[in-house]
């Protein structure tokens, strides 16, 4: 195998992928690529040239709205266009990786408000009506790294949603007779909004694109 250095550009990592013809699972060795404004069709196709010389078929690629939302409320593509049509011409699919606007590195892990959750979901429908035609499209991993902090933020949003789980809990069976007891409710609540918020992505996703393949 060649040997090459792209660190700001290329990070390799270990996935799982689904074969179509066999409807079993096998790992496969890809890259995550990132893709800028600035960068030229020509330094795009060069990365996705890169992995196909790698013998590396499969790559993650952060959809980045900040870099296709206009101020105008407009919405461009074509900085992305570009690299989906490299990874078709290099024989590289795409794992597309939802990156709603945020000011973390990270990325989005939950809704902030209700406001916050229509302009997810404008976004999500963006994304997959544009993209979803693409060949090099092989799915859509719906929360970049989920459950990363340990804790549900405390917002409005939050304590709305820990309301509505509380109230659907069954009383245990136990009784303390006034003792402490503990509950793990945050814990257990946690599970459940990483669950609901995974879930409610994925169904929008197939509600514009019935076969969108989620990760």
């Amino acid at each position: 195998m060649k040997r090459f250095l792209l660190p700001t550009l290329i990070m390799v990592f270990m996935m799982t992928v689904n074969s179509q013809a066999a409807n079993d699972v096998f790992p496969a060795i890809g890259a995550q690529v990132i893709i800028e404004p600035g960068q030229t069709p020509e330094e795009v196709d060069t990365w996705f040239r890169v992995l196909e010389d790698q013998d590396m078929h499969f790559c993650r690629i952060r959809m980045f709205e900040t870099h296709m939302h206009r101020p105008d409320g407009t919405w461009d593509f074509s900085l992305y266009d570009d690299a989906f049509r490299a990874a078709e011409k290099h024989h590289v699919k795409i794992y597309a990786t939802l990156f709603p606007a945020t000011n973390t590195v990270g990325g989005v892990k939950f809704p902030e408000s209700e406001e916050h959750l229509k302009e997810i979901q404008e976004y999500i429908r963006q994304m997959v009506t544009h993209f979803k035609s693409f060949p090099a499209l092989y799915g859509w991993v719906l929360i970049n790294e989920p459950g990363v902090g340990g804790q549900a933020p405390d917002n409005a949003f939050t304590r709305k949603m820990f309301a509505e789980w509380k109230a659907q809990q069954k009383e245990p069976a136990y009784k303390s007779k006034g003792y402490a007891r503990v509950t793990f409710d945050d814990q257990r609540f946690l599970l459940y909004y990483n669950t609901w918020f995974l879930d409610w992505i994925a169904k929008e996703i197939q509600a514009i694109d019935r076969n969108g393949r989620c990760t």
